[in-house]
């Protein structure tokens, strides 16, 4: 999970870019190794912000719950 933790939110990011960018290129012309590298693409970079919301998600929230105004 650290190293999970480790990796900037930047990359996801940049990952989803890049595989809608490839969908854009397989759209005009067909090609289907462009197509898998986009769909492997656009899944582990879901599934990395996915997983790093769960893990900062409960924490957040809570912090935020619990603050109390003195």
């Amino acid at each position: 999970m650290k190293k999970l933790m480790k990796i900037p939110m930047y990359v996801p990011v940049i990952g989803l870019i890049i595989s809608f960018v490839l969908f854009f290129i397989v759209v005009n012309s067909p090609n289907d190794a462009l197509l898998a590298a986009g769909l492997v693409l656009v899944h582990l970079s879901a599934w990395i912000l996915a997983a790093k919301f769960l893990l900062l998600g409960p924490g957040f929230f809570s912090m935020v719950l619990s603050d109390k105004k003195d």
